[in-house]
């Protein structure tokens, strides 16, 4: 692929192009994969890619905090608690999601973003 100007795409630019994502999103997937640590980034690339699934209801605040804090464990990461809180969904699904202030729907599309991208990622 060459522009007006005769540049063409490194190869690494061709590999992102191939993936439907935000170059910096393709870059985490492509490096996850280069890391042995494909699938929660899939997870957090997926989740990253359309919008948290964290609830925090009025007059809950703090227990929706408290909830999401023991999902990252002691790690303190957002991406950390992504990755529990969608693989606790896929084990025991909305009951899991009500326990831990999840939308059980975002996580569903979460789930099938994560599926697409699962199957766009080059070999």
């Amino acid at each position: 692929v060459t522009d007006d100007s005769g540049a063409q795409l490194t190869p690494l630019g061709r590999k992102l192009a191939r993936l439907q994502v935000h170059p910096m999103l393709g870059k985490m997937l492509l490096l996850g994969g280069l890391f042995r640590c494909a699938q929660p980034v899939l997870t957090v690339c997926a989740a990253l890619g359309y919008k948290s699934p964290f609830l925090c209801p009025l007059g809950k605040e703090a227990e929706a905090n408290a909830a999401k804090r023991a999902l990252a464990g002691d790690s303190g990461s957002d991406h950390v608690a992504l990755v529990a809180a969608f693989d606790g969904w896929s084990r025991e699904g909305g009951r899991f999601a009500s326990r831990h202030f999840l939308s059980a729907q975002t996580l569903s599309y979460v789930a099938r973003l994560r599926g697409d991208l699962a199957g766009g990622a080059p070999g």
